[in-house]
């Protein structure tokens, strides 16, 4: 059994303890039917705009069961008992998607493995190929990976640049000229009425997803503000009664991908039968410290008894005990191998004597950043949002996505990966088909509540599909 078996076996056997018993089938309570309507919104021609969220994009991948499980296209379905229209996405004809290549060939999404004991990548993934279809009767213009910053540059089709993003490239109109939110404002320009708008995510996200180890790829507040304004300037003035909701930014520290691996390693007692004294261990973590990158400690690391925890190096090179009330180890620490030797060196332990990377942690200080950074995107949003309030709603997916029901519809929910009570998809980033289903509903009771509107909601439950 390899290390990263032997961690993944310990996290999910953890995470799944004692609820399994709960049934995913479960149905939720008869809900009292209602006259479906419209109210001061029109559904005749919907345009979902943003991001993988949007595309329905999960396990790492954005494949035909993703897709046709997305939070836009489950909404486009409800809006049809009230007049809505066809809702049409840039199929990407694909079982299992691409998350990369691999030594056989293209990798396809996460799957539960026995085998390794987690999430693996399928040995059978596609490289997205270009969209054959009507690019001019696209209603769904969610892009995996691209920033609100890039929807609005062109260089996003050309391939060898920067901004380059292969998922908008298959359905550019013109690569190398348009832009998505240019794609968007044509289909609103030709007959949009109503749209959904939720891009800023991955201009915070990939930063916090690389433990804050790249300040270049993080979006900064005054070019953040400038480009909500512009895009939703475009969509707006595209179609001058179409109406539509912004959606802001969740807190994402609260999503799995950091939330899962650091709660689960172990406390460690000093001595014990497989760990020196503390003394020992210090020796060893002062041995191994990487002095010429800076690396350094402020007096002993660990201590005498109980209490102890895996050690990491903070972003100003510190090294020291991870503390599970403010830092964050991310999912991909993972692979490291934590508490094992490295390269079978027993004085070498990952996570013991030598510190977990930065770029796997995201410790209190940068914490502290990002959720700075969020909340100056959102509070940008908020105000775009409010110059127009007779024609947008904002839905506060930060506070809503902060306040995830522990029960939906009978049925334990949890922000985790693994089933029963999971909310997130694999890659612990992405919500698994149940999660899009509850995304949609949030979006379909601020219409109800904004427009007027009656808009039935989806039962979340019936959307477990996990395998």
């Amino acid at each position: 059994m390899n290390n990263k078996t032997k961690l993944w076996r310990f996290i999910l056997l953890l995470l799944v303890v004692g609820i399994w018993s709960c049934n995913p089938e479960a149905d939720g309570p008869d809900m009292e039917p209602i006259v479906p309507s419209s109210g001061e919104a029109d559904f005749s021609k919907f345009i979902s705009i943003g991001n993988s969220l949007t595309a329905g994009f999960r396990d790492n991948a954005l494949f035909d069961r993703g897709q046709e499980r997305s939070f836009a296209k489950i909404m486009s379905e409800q809006f049809a008992l009230a007049n809505g229209g066809d809702f049409n996405q840039p199929d990407i004809n694909s079982e299992n998607g691409f998350t990369g290549m691999g030594p056989d060939g293209p990798l396809g999404r996460l799957r539960f493995n026995p085998a390794t004991g987690g999430p693996t990548p399928t040995p059978n993934g596609d490289i997205p190929a270009p969209f054959t279809g009507d690019k001019s009767a696209l209603n769904n213009f969610g892009i995996p990976g691209i920033t609100l910053v890039g929807s609005l540059r062109a260089e996003t089709s050309v391939p060898g640049n920067p901004f380059f993003n292969p998922f908008y490239a298959r359905i550019a109109t013109n690569p190398g000229t348009s832009t998505l939110i240019g794609d968007a404002a044509a289909a609103m320009a030709n007959g949009g009425t109503f749209f959904t708008f939720w891009l800023g995510n991955n201009d915070v996200l990939g930063y916090a997803t690389q433990g804050a180890s790249n300040p270049a790829i993080l979006t900064p507040q005054a070019v953040f503000e400038q480009a909500i304004d512009g895009a939703l300037s475009n969509i707006l003035n595209a179609a001058p009664s179409a109406k539509g909701v912004v959606a802001n930014i969740p807190n994402i520290t609260g999503i799995p991908f950091f939330t899962t691996v650091g709660p689960q390693t172990p406390v460690l007692t000093l001595p014990s039968g497989d760990l020196p004294p503390a003394s020992i261990l210090n020796i060893l973590v002062n041995a191994n410290l990487d002095t010429e990158n800076g690396q350094f400690t402020e007096g002993p690391v660990y201590f005498a008894g109980e209490g102890n925890r895996v050690i990491i190096e903070t972003s100003d090179k510190q090294v020291r005990q991870y503390n599970p009330q403010t830092d964050f180890i991310l999912l991909t620490a993972a692979g490291l191998g934590l508490g094992q030797p490295i390269d079978g060196n027993a004085n070498r332990i990952m996570g013991i004597t030598v510190a977990i990377p930065d770029a796997f942690v995201l410790d209190r200080e940068e914490v502290a950043e990002v959720l700075e950074v969020i909340n100056g995107f959102n509070a940008a949003i908020a105000n775009r949002v409010a110059q127009d309030s007779d024609r947008l709603a904002l839905l506060d997916i930060f506070t809503e996505f902060n306040n995830l029901p522990p029960v939906i519809n009978g049925v334990p929910a949890q922000p985790v990966i693994t089933p029963p009570t999971a909310m997130f998809s694999w890659d612990g980033v992405h919500p698994n088909a149940r999660g899009y289903a509850f995304t949609a509903n949030l979006f379909i009771e601020k219409i109800n509540e904004h427009f007027n509107a009656q808009i039935p909601l989806v039962n979340p439950n019936d959307f477990y599909d996990y395998e």
